[in-house]
């Protein structure tokens, strides 16, 4: 009897366990890629908010956008007037097309 309750135990804990570590795991897929490339504050500085700026990419692609405020912060920012696609999108999900 006690040897079937340490079992028990054993895997309960071991089911916790990998569900906590996947929870976490989303929490961090969905936040990847939620902070801003340093270029984005960069071609912002001196600007106001709503004012429009542009930036090179990463794969040399003409980034274009609105300078906006941090929400947790004093910087600006460039908000992309086309962010790029999540790993979702690029994959086939997602709920459709963007404009």
């Amino acid at each position: 009897m006690k040897k079937q309750t340490v079992i028990f135990a054993l895997a309960l804990l071991s089911l916790c366990s990998v569900h906590a570590f996947a929870a976490d795991n989303a929490q961090r897929r969905e936040g990847r890629h939620r902070q801003p490339p340093q270029e984005a504050y960069t071609v912002c500085e001196g600007k106001e908010s709503g004012d429009q700026a542009e930036f090179t990419g990463r794969r040399g692609e003409a980034v274009t956008g609105i300078c906006v405020q941090e929400k947790d912060g004093d910087r600006l920012f460039l908000r992309p007037d086309h962010p790029p696609e999540g790993p979702q999108k690029r994959q086939g999900g997602g709920e459709g097309p963007r404009d």
